[in-house]
């Protein structure tokens, strides 16, 4: 017998719990179903777990940052005391989850869904039917097209290794292989990112970006550029990354090789040809209203959904509230993907919003861009943080910020101040008039802003 909901909802992450809270306090019947730990990628096996393993090992180098300044003790990571700490925050999320969407009125469902046709859903020998269907299965570790893919580790084992290796290749030159590899090598692992183009982290400002490196490369991180993986083969004791530069083969030989080279949208299984769902290699292919263009009962939301949009946990957040709000007063609102703030949570990290340096340059005199070398700032100096720079963009003749680009100990907290900024169009001559709490990076606002 086929089972009649007011909205079914497909993966428990940011976005499939948002969306099934909300509506169960509207009191819809609502059933979510979700295949692995109700709470999704982020919170279970990415930003958060990645974060918290960040803060602990960040502290081995503003340790070593402070010989000389007072602080005498060295410091070491306990790579197992690392992971179990980790657990601790992140073992009990999935069932709070699940009882937080059940006290709203939720019904949680554990097991594979997939579609019968275009609005019923097959899920633990049971059938589900609803006009309104969200597809928010997240993201997956993308599979590379090279030979001995069998041997690689995924991000998501390397949160869970009981004892480091030694030696760690990371094929990919994004910010999950640079956030993992400043984990591992403040862990005592000797470590190396091949990356196939010219440049790693691509997107960001480059000047920041070669800097990043450059922190990396003191704390024993290789960056190999330019280094093409073709197959990974086993050896005694590891594994073996051949790699092509031109009609040059290289080797790297390490204990693990974790392929860290983007994600792919997690919709094998879900028989959307059945649903009549087009999708493409970015995900689930939908309108600005987050709808399916060829089923007009599925609607996507997150990393799974073909947006063109960065795969991060607000911008599931957004989506999700993009849905709900169609679902409830038909189709009115539209995405608007702009002015989104990226970190990688390095240490120093690395952040931007808004417009690039690029950008600022093709528009000539219309715009100011506003160069520091923070490390002599007072803010910075005291913590000997010698690799802190910024570059903040500003419209002459407005005075709306534009952009910003900040590497530094600082630039999550800072980058959110500018998105913040960017997103209310607040002018430079208002950030001045504030008062802040001094001394703080914070107070530094009112110079990074001088027009």
């Amino acid at each position: 017998m086929t089972e009649r909901y007011d909205a079914i909802i497909i993966g428990s992450g940011p976005a499939g719990s948002q969306a099934a809270a909300e509506l169960g306090r509207r009191n819809w019947k609502v059933a979510i179903i979700e295949e692995d730990g109700f709470g999704g990628t982020c919170p279970l096996r990415g930003c958060n777990p990645k974060k918290i393993m960040a803060a602990v090992t960040e502290f081995v180098t503003k340790n070593a940052q402070l010989q000389g300044a007072g602080l005498v003790s060295d410091t070491r990571i306990d790579w197992k005391e690392l992971i179990q700490y980790k657990r601790k925050f992140i073992e009990p999320v999935p069932k709070a989850k699940e009882k937080s969407l059940r006290q709203q009125g939720v019904e949680t469902i554990h097991g594979k869904a997939s579609f019968v046709n275009d609005k019923t859903i097959r899920v633990a020998g049971r059938e589900l039917m609803s006009e309104k269907i969200l597809i928010a299965t997240g993201a997956k570790p993308a599979k590379l097209p090279i030979d001995g893919l069998e041997h690689l580790a995924t991000s998501d084992d390397f949160l869970e290794l009981e004892t480091l290796p030694k030696r760690l290749i990371f094929i990919g030159g994004g910010y999950i292989s640079f956030e993992f590899a400043h984990i591992a090598a403040r862990s005592g692992a000797d470590v190396t990112i091949l990356q196939r183009g010219d440049r790693v982290l691509e997107g960001f400002e480059h000047d920041f970006v070669d800097i990043l490196v450059k922190e990396s490369e003191k704390i024993g991180i290789r960056v190999e550029c330019g280094q093409s993986a073709k197959r990974v083969e086993k050896v005694d004791g590891g594994y073996k990354v051949i790699t092509e530069t031109g009609d040059t083969e290289a080797e790297w030989e390490g204990d693990l090789v974790i392929a860290a080279a983007g994600r792919s949208p997690n919709i094998d299984e879900l028989n959307l040809e059945d649903a009549k769902v087009k999708y493409d290699k970015s995900g689930i292919i939908v309108n600005p209203f987050m709808q399916s263009t060829t089923n007009p009962y599925v609607y996507s939301a997150g990393d799974v959904a073909s947006t063109g949009a960065p795969q991060l946990t607000p911008i599931a957040g957004y989506d999700a509230s993009v849905v709900i709000e169609n679902w409830i007063r038909g189709n009115e609102r539209k995405t608007v993907y702009q002015d989104i703030p990226s970190v990688v949570f390095t240490y120093p990290a690395l952040g931007e919003v808004g417009m690039s340096v690029a950008e600022a340059k093709e528009k000539g005199s219309r715009v100011k861009i506003n160069e520091y070398d923070l490390s002599n700032w007072f803010s910075y100096k005291i913590v000997n943080d010698q690799a802190a720079r910024a570059k903040v963009i500003i419209n002459r003749a407005t005075g709306e910020i534009l952009g910003a680009h900040i590497i530094s100990g600082e630039a999550d907290q800072l980058i959110n101040m500018f998105a913040l900024c960017i997103q209310l169009k607040i002018k430079a001559e208002d950030i001045r008039k504030v008062i802040y709490a001094f001394p703080s990076p914070g107070s530094d606002m009112q110079s990074l802003t001088a027009e």
